[in-house]
């Protein structure tokens, strides 16, 4: 089994910085729901690049395009109602190529999950006592209640805090 470990930490204001392997991504989710614009934009990246290797399989060297959209509920605010993906095909693809596409599309590694509920845990640890004031894991969630307060939920990095 291929696993990998990803590390989100707190920075400076609202930013929340994600470790992937040697990559590094700063976002701003004090401006918007940067969270659930990169699951909707992993989705698609993961389209495209499943889609692509299908392409080139096939004989067929084009460019793949998938655009992302999605609402948020009226009601619930932090659920997701609608995903949509619009895949811009290459001219000429003939109708079973086509077929075929749009179910590896529908099948990505990062698609999956969504429609088999992978197993999902949070474990809640406090880091040693000489690590206080540099946890090396920090997870804080931002959130807005119903009454307007704010809820700072933060995992193995701080105490939980309401403002």
């Amino acid at each position: 089994m291929i696993m990998s470990t990803i590390r989100a930490e707190s920075g400076a204001g609202g930013e929340v910085r994600l470790i992937v392997g040697e990559q590094q991504l700063t976002l701003d989710c004090e401006r918007g729901s940067a969270p659930i614009e990169l699951l909707v934009a992993s989705l698609g990246a993961c389209m495209v690049s499943s889609g692509r290797h299908f392409l080139r399989k096939s004989g067929i060297d084009e460019h793949l395009q998938v655009e992302c959209d999605f609402s948020m509920n009226d009601t619930y605010a932090d659920q997701v109602s609608r995903i949509r993906f619009t895949a811009t095909l290459p001219q000429g693809l003939p109708t079973g190529r086509r077929e075929a596409l749009l179910r590896v599309l529908n099948h990505c590694a990062v698609h999956n999950p969504l429609h088999m509920g992978p197993r999902v845990s949070v474990e809640v640890k406090e880091a040693p006592p000489e690590q206080h004031d540099s946890p090396p894991f920090d997870l804080r969630w931002f959130g807005r209640e119903r009454d307007g307060t704010r809820s700072l939920i933060s995992l193995a990095g701080g105490p939980s805090a309401r403002r």
